[in-house]
C-alpha cells in the first residue's frame, strides 16, 4: 500500500531527489491516494519548485494526474508555465505532456497556441514531442485546420523523426479536418513528394483516410503508382 504521509515527507524535504520521487509517485498513485486535496497541493507546489529535475519529473506527473485533479484551471496553468520554462528538458516534457492532458485541459485553445509554437521549436526534442502530441491530441483540438497545416509542414521536416510523427498520424487526423477538399489535395501531393521517406507515410495514410476522401478514382490511382514505386518502404507501406 502507498505511504502517502511518507510521500508528503519527500515532497518538502531539502533533497532533490527525494522531492522527484515523491512526484513520481503521486503521478503513478494520484488516482489511488485516499487524501487527493494534499497530493494535487504537493504537486502543484512542486511545479515551482528551483531544481529543473524536479521541475521536469512535476511536468511528467502532472500529465499522468491530470484526468484525476479537480482543479483543471490550475493544472492547466501549471502545464502552461512548463512550456515557457527556462530548461529546455522541461519544455521537451511540457510538449509531450500536452498531448495526453489534452482532452481535460480546460483552456484548448491556449494548449493548442502552445503546441502549435513548439511545432517551430528551434530545439529538436521540443519539436519532435510537438509533432507527437500534435497528432495525439487532434481529435480534440479546436483548430483543426491550423493543426492539419502544421502537421503537413511537420512532414517536410529535415529530422525524419519529426516526419515521422507527423506523418504517422495524417491518417487518422484526416477524418477531422473540416476542409477535405483542401486535405487531399494536401495527402495528395505528399505522394507525389521527392522524399522517399514522407511518399511512404502518405501511402501508410491512404487507407485510413479512404473513406472520407472526396475524390475516389484519385486516390486508386495514387495508390496503384506507390505499390509500384522504386522504394520499397513505399511500396510496402501502401499495400
Amino acid at each position: 500500500m502507498v505511504d502517502q504521509e511518507e510521500i508528503h515527507r519527500k515532497s518538502l524535504s531539502n533533497i532533490e531527489y527525494e522531492r522527484a520521487e515523491a512526484l513520481r509517485q503521486i503521478g503513478i498513485n494520484f488516482a489511488e491516494l485516499p487524501d487527493k486535496e494534499q497530493a494535487w497541493a504537493d504537486l502543484h507546489q512542486l511545479t515551482q519548485d528551483k531544481d529543473r529535475f524536479v521541475r521536469h519529473t512535476a511536468a511528467k506527473s502532472l500529465s499522468r494526474t491530470f484526468p484525476h485533479v479537480q482543479d483543471k484551471e490550475q493544472a492547466g496553468a501549471d502545464l502552461h508555465r512548463f512550456t515557457q520554462d527556462d530548461d529546455r528538458d522541461v519544455q521537451y516534457t511540457a510538449a509531450w505532456s500536452l498531448g495526453i492532458a489534452f482532452p481535460h485541459i480546460p483552456d484548448k485553445e491556449q494548449a493548442q497556441a502552445d503546441l502549435h509554437r513548439f511545432t517551430q521549436d528551434d530545439d529538436l526534442s521540443v519539436q519532435v514531442s510537438a509533432a507527437w502530441s500534435l497528432g495525439v491530441a487532434f481529435p480534440h483540438i479546436p483548430d483543426k485546420e491550423q493543426a492539419w497545416i502544421d502537421l503537413i509542414r511537420l512532414t517536410q521536416d529535415e529530422d525524419r523523426l519529426v516526419q515521422h510523427y507527423a506523418g504517422v498520424f495524417l491518417g487518422s487526423a484526416f477524418l477531422h479536418v473540416p476542409d477535405k477538399n483542401q486535405a487531399w489535395v494536401d495527402l495528395h501531393q505528399l505522394t507525389l513528394d521527392e522524399n522517399s521517406y514522407v511518399r511512404g507515410y502518405a501511402a501508410a495514410s491512404l487507407s485510413s483516410a479512404f473513406p472520407h476522401v472526396p475524390d475516389k478514382e484519385q486516390f486508386w490511382a495514387d495508390l496503384h503508382r506507390l505499390t509500384q514505386d522504386e522504394d520499397s518502404f513505399v511500396r510496402t507501406s501502401a499495400v
